[in-house]
């Protein structure tokens, strides 16, 4: 009985780590904060950016994430950047090599962390999002 408390303790203590983890991962370097609006009711989320020749650029992992979707539903969104907020009119990019690219821009930003998230959750439907100011 005594071995299987010891196990469960350590799969426990292998949990907690591991989402420690990815709440470190996901918080490192530049994050800002998407504003995008569902049903009148503005929502906020931390995401990463890039920016790539004067363009830049969110990816949503995964197209089911709600914030994504909202983007969809409304394209008119808002990113606060340090302290400064920004209008923008949100482009989506399913697949292809503007997808990739950006995928290797947020790699070689955001590192280990990047590395991390994606070990956790598949990219294969993975959203370059191009903003254009509004």
């Amino acid at each position: 009985m005594r071995t299987v408390r010891r196990i469960v303790g350590v799969v426990i203590l292998i949990l907690v780590i591991a989402v420690g983890l990815q709440f470190v991962a996901s918080e490192s370097g530049e994050v800002v904060i998407l504003r995008t609006s569902d049903a009148g009711e503005t929502q906020e989320t931390r995401v990463w950016i890039v920016d790539d020749q004067g363009v830049s650029w969110l990816r949503a992992g995964q197209s089911a994430s709600g914030w994504y979707q909202r983007i969809l539903a409304d394209p008119d969104i808002e990113v606060v950047r340090g302290d400064r907020p920004f209008a923008y009119r949100a482009f989506p990019v399913e697949g292809g090599p503007k997808v990739s690219h950006v995928n290797a821009l947020m790699a070689r930003k955001y590192g280990w962390a990047d590395g991390y998230i994606g070990a956790m959750f598949d990219r294969s439907d993975a959203v370059a999002i191009r903003l254009d100011p509004r």
